[in-house]
């Protein structure tokens, strides 16, 4: 159950920098790891 509870913020976290990437944090924008961003 914890493990979800603390899960399910990280998922909404990486949704968001995945559909909206900031301009603070361009290190999500120039990392190819992006591609693999669905995988976490």
């Amino acid at each position: 159950m914890n493990r979800a509870q603390s899960f399910a913020p990280l998922q909404i976290k990486m949704a968001r920098l995945y559909m909206s990437p900031i301009p603070n944090s361009p290190r999500y924008d120039t990392s190819p790891r992006r591609n693999g961003n669905t995988l976490v």
